[in-house]
């Protein structure tokens, strides 16, 4: 059997150029929206970081600032440590205190008040994802006592490093 066609039948179907021209635009459509769904996720897995960094600091000062409101005798000066990456009081148990920045992390010490020895062992309060830059107080003994804390955090991903959070505060001890 043979097919034949007349002038006024039409042919059904694609041609070679025109199926390499839709396959060309999908092509690049199908990219520009991988390209745009992958920025979407580094983005996300950015913002995650920040935020869990920013929240790991914020419970790590809002420890701090419950204990520096119900502490007393800020700097004792018999430890001779007080300067502005560490802070020394007392608490309401009659315990030493001590927060400092130490190996890029906000650590803490309590001790008895017997003993306040020059070498602590600190506990860290902050987490790995969070890396302290710097960290400064600076502790005002007027009534009622003052503390300010200035912190500088950079979360550990690395496109992230360029981009520090700063956070500040200034707690007042209450009267004993």
């Amino acid at each position: 059997m043979k097919i034949t066609y007349s002038k006024n039948q039409e042919r059904r179907g694609y041609t070679l150029i025109e199926i390499l021209v839709a396959m060309s635009v999908f092509s690049i459509m199908i990219s520009i929206v991988a390209g745009g769904l992958t920025q979407a996720l580094r983005t996300q897995r950015q913002a995650a970081a920040l935020l869990a960094a920013n929240s790991n600091l914020s419970l790590s000062i809002e420890q701090m600032a419950r204990e520096i409101r119900t502490g007393y005798d800020f700097c004792v000066s018999t430890v001779n440590v007080c300067d502005s990456t560490h802070l020394i009081f007392r608490n309401y148990r009659d315990s030493y205190i001590t927060y400092a920045f130490n190996n890029k992390r906000i650590e803490r010490a309590e001790l008895s008040q017997d003993v306040v020895p020059q070498t602590i062992d600190l506990e860290p309060l902050t987490a790995d994802n969070v890396t302290i830059d710097s960290l400064s107080f600076l502790a005002i003994p007027d009534l009622p006592a003052r503390v300010t804390m200035v912190v500088r955090i950079l979360p550990q991903d690395p496109t992230l490093q360029n981009n520090p959070i700063y956070i500040q505060t200034t707690v007042s001890a209450r009267p004993i």
